[in-house]
């Protein structure tokens, strides 16, 4: 596993430069979208115009073809003969055939029509009928009404070089007309009547024209065009929606790819400078990355390590069920966190608290492990050294005491005389207010060794909190007259059990309240009161001692507990404890905080509700006290 090192990345360059060159390709596919969509609505109506024109072609050569095909037919049968009428006179120009005009036996007068005449009188009906006009034409017409035009004639000469059929898109008086003209070639049986023209069989006598108006065909066009042209804009729009979703749809996920590639650059960045050691392992806790700061903690470097699992860093000092219980935590794809002593390249041994997280993958299924380590072998030596340090001398100080009571009993020995040197009376109240000093100072030390020094802790019993309350009372009421001050303690007790029980050390409690009541009787001025009150609210027993003082300024009350911290002038601080404003070690709140907390309560401290004063309050819990320290393996 690579992770990249390198400086922080722009976010929102390589996400322009993709968005810019996406909508670049977008409005080149929008352009050829559109024409291919213009090539294909003008093919379509260059289709459709084809059609219909071929379709009127076919239609102008299956009316030729038909007359062509009739007028083969009476010409095979020398003519038809037809009742004489008003519309089918005699053929002025047949006059020289013989048999031109029968009577029937019936007395019925019948003339013959040629197929020329036929073809006169089916072109008007087909005119009539169809739409199609027709002319007979011939470069040597016998009527004049055959005479061709100027298109005929060219028709007619074309077909002399053998052409078949002249097709031409022409206009007469503005109007668009199809000619189509196909040529008449001499048969047997024409010579019955154009022999004497000097026509021979298979010369080209003439030919039929027929012509179409293109109005009808032309207002169909313009009729499908509209419905063409919304058809393929249709299209056009649906097309570009397509593509306006599918530059949406890839423009996010480009942002999204983008995105997710500058975050894993930016943790690359992270990782790489973290202070913290990280660990990267497979699913088998073989070794794949190691950072920079990881690399300064153990002396090794990540080629060293990559491919190897965590036991080339084993110290010893855990046994295998420690190993055990870490394995089958972040197996079953919990977090375990705690602590833990490797060994460094050199051979020296360090200290670190250690988190290591499964990663998953979609199903579920473990491919890697992220170790985050801490290094405090500098905190715990330090550590080590503050226990070692506040046990010894939690313990030597009591030497000096010793000796200084032996000093004390010397002088109370010399004090009993009838007379007194004032020197060795002024030695002996200097000496009592030392050894009242130095006892509480030693019993602080005492107290905090045995706080914070691991395995040193004082047993716990069931201790009834009714009597600790009333002995630091009745001892603050007789230090109140030793110190000779006029300061009265008042107490309710009415909401406290006798016999409620807290799992504890007596003697801390004790120190707790002792603490609590000497704080405000330094701090409550002669003539003044002190309340004290007790009560038992939902398994906590509250102590509040309340003072007549002139209370804690609000943005000195997060101070107090800051240790040898006073609010007196350090000048004349003394370690004085019922003197009003007599100072002080700094340490009274501070112990009392710890002691609370090490019974698992709180200490609180702030202004009564009259306004003046101080209300300190402690909270000890009644229940079992619950294991302090870290747990090393999560549930």
């Amino acid at each position: 596993m690579q992770i990249a090192q390198t400086s922080m990345p722009s976010k929102s360059g390589p996400a322009d430069s993709f968005s810019q060159q996406l909508v670049g390709y977008v409005w080149a596919l929008v352009i050829f979208w559109t024409f291919l969509s213009m090539a294909a609505l003008t093919w379509s109506y260059i289709s459709e115009r084809r059609f219909i024109r071929e379709l009127v072609e076919d239609k102008l050569r299956s009316h030729i073809t038909l007359n062509l095909a009739l007028r083969r037919w009476i010409t095979t049968h020398g003519g038809v003969y037809v009742p004489v009428t008003e519309e089918t006179p005699p053929n002025p120009y047949l006059s020289h055939i013989q048999d031109r005009d029968i009577t029937t036996s019936s007395g019925k007068h019948l003339t013959l029509m040629n197929p020329a005449y036929a073809m006169r009188q089916l072109g008007k009906v087909f005119s009539d009928e169809v739409g199609i006009a027709g002319h007979l034409t011939s470069l040597k017409p016998l009527r004049p009404e055959n005479m061709p035009d100027e298109w005929e004639r060219k028709a007619l000469e074309s077909f002399e070089h053998g052409d078949k059929e002249t097709l031409e898109y022409t206009k007469k008086d503005g109007v668009a007309y199809l000619r189509l003209m196909m040529p008449f070639v001499t048969e047997k049986g024409c010579l019955k009547c154009h022999a004497h023209q000097g026509y021979k069989e298979g010369d080209i006598r003439g030919g039929l024209s027929v012509s179409v108006p293109l109005k009808e065909y032309e207002r169909k066009e313009r009729k499908h065009l509209p419905i063409m042209i919304f058809s393929y804009t249709s299209i056009w729009i649906v097309g570009l929606g397509i593509i306006a979703f599918g530059f949406r749809k890839l423009r996010h996920q480009i942002t999204r790819r983008v995105e997710s590639e500058y975050a894993m650059m930016r943790l690359g960045v992270a990782v790489n400078s973290a202070a913290d050691g990280v660990v990267i392992t497979d699913a088998n806790g073989v070794i794949e990355y190691i950072n920079p700061a990881y690399e300064e903690i153990t002396g090794y470097r990540v080629a060293e390590l990559r491919g190897l699992t965590s036991r080339v860093l084993k110290s010893g000092r855990h046994d295998r069920y420690f190993y055990e219980g870490l394995w089958k935590t972040i197996k079953a794809g919990r977090v375990w966190r705690g602590h833990i002593i490797n060994r460094k390249k050199d051979g020296s041994l360090y200290e670190e608290n250690m988190t290591i997280s499964p990663i998953t993958d979609a199903g579920g299924n473990i491919v890697n492990f992220v170790c985050v380590k801490h290094d405090i072998t500098s905190e715990m030596a330090l550590q080590k050294a503050r226990d070692y340090f506040t046990s010894i001398s939690s313990h030597e100080l009591r030497t000096p005491l010793v000796k200084l009571q032996i000093v004390k009993i010397i002088l109370d020995q010399l004090a009993t005389g009838a007379t007194v040197d004032p020197k060795i009376e002024t030695a002996r109240d200097a000496l009592l207010e030392s050894l009242a000093s130095f006892d509480r100072i030693v019993n602080a030390s005492s107290i905090i060794s045995d706080i914070t020094h691991t395995g040193a802790e004082r047993s716990f019993v069931r201790d009834i909190i009714y009597n600790d309350v009333m002995v630091a009372v009745e001892n603050a009421r007789g230090n109140i007259g030793k110190a000779s001050r006029n300061v009265e303690i008042q107490t309710d007790m009415s909401e406290l059990p006798p016999q409620t029980l807290l799992l504890g050390n007596h003697l801390m409690i004790r120190q707790a309240v002792d603490e609590a009541l000497s704080n405000a009787i330094k701090f409550t001025p002669n003539g003044k009161t002190i309340y004290v009150r007790v009560s038992l609210r939902d398994g906590v027993v509250n102590i509040e001692v309340a003072d007549e003082g002139e209370g804690i300024p609000p943005n000195k009350l997060k101070d107090v507990f800051i240790p040898y911290y006073s609010l007196e002038n350090p000048q004349y601080h003394s370690s004085g404890q019922y003197e009003y404003h007599g100072g002080g070690m700094g340490l009274g709140l501070t112990l009392a905080k710890l002691i609370m907390e090490y019974h698992n309560g709180s200490l609180t401290i702030g202004q009564r509700a009259e306004g003046t004063g101080t209300l300190v309050t402690l909270a000890f819990p009644t229940g079992d006290r619950r294991e302090r320290g870290r747990e090393s393996e999560p549930g």
